[in-house]
C-alpha cells in the first residue's frame, strides 16, 4: 500500500504522479464493489461526459510534463551532417567582435551535439548554425556567401556610385565633404 501511494501521489511542480509520467495515463483505481457485468446503457451520456472530461484534463496535464521528458534516441534533434560547414558561437562575448567562430567542418555528430575539426570538445547543437545555405539546389549568387545579413536597402542608399561628393580644404588638416 505504501508503494502504491507513492506511485500515485502527484508531484508539486508537474502535478503528475510518477506512474502518469512513465505510462502517460493515470493508474486504474480499484473500486470495492465495482462489477464488470453492470449495464451502463442508462448512464451512457453521463459516462461519456465524464470520460471526455478526464481526457481533456489529462491532455492539459501532459502539456506541463512534455518539456521534461527526454526525446526518443531514434529521432534526430538537429539537422547537421558530417561534412557540413558551420559556425560555432563563442562563449566569451567581447564588445565589437564577432560572436560566431568559423567556418568549421563537422567531423562527428551525436543525438544532441556536434564535433568540429580542430576542436577536441563536443558542441551542443544550439550553439551551432549553418555557415552557408544548407540546400545547395537553391539558387544563390556570389554575394550570398557571407554569413552576415545584408544591409537594408535604405542603409545603402546615397553611399554608392550613384552619389557624388566634393571635398573642400579647410585650415590645416581639416576638410569638409559635401554631397552634390
Amino acid at each position: 500500500l505504501a508503494l502504491t501511494r507513492i506511485r500515485r501521489a502527484p508531484r508539486k511542480g508537474l502535478k503528475l504522479s510518477p506512474f502518469e509520467l512513465v505510462f502517460g495515463f493515470p493508474p486504474r483505481i480499484l473500486i470495492p464493489g465495482f462489477r464488470e457485468d453492470v449495464n451502463w446503457e442508462m448512464g451512457k451520456d453521463s459516462l461519456w461526459k465524464q470520460v471526455s472530461g478526464l481526457q481533456s484534463v489529462s491532455l492539459q496535464l501532459h502539456r506541463y510534463a512534455v518539456p521534461f521528458q527526454a526525446l526518443p534516441l531514434d529521432q534526430p534533434v538537429h539537422p547537421f551532417q558530417i561534412g557540413d560547414q558551420v559556425l560555432v558561437k563563442k562563449w566569451k562575448r567581447d564588445p565589437l567582435t564577432p560572436r560566431w567562430d568559423g567556418p568549421h567542418t563537422v567531423s562527428l555528430i551525436s543525438q544532441a551535439s556536434v564535433k568540429v575539426l580542430g576542436s577536441d570538445k563536443w558542441t551542443h547543437h544550439t550553439r551551432v548554425k549553418w555557415f552557408l545555405n544548407p540546400n545547395p539546389e537553391t539558387e544563390s549568387s556570389e554575394e550570398d556567401t557571407s554569413p552576415l545579413p545584408a544591409p537594408a536597402p535604405d542603409a545603402r542608399g546615397g553611399t554608392g556610385e550613384d552619389s557624388t561628393w566634393e571635398y573642400q580644404q579647410l585650415d590645416g588638416l581639416k576638410g569638409l565633404f559635401r554631397k552634390r
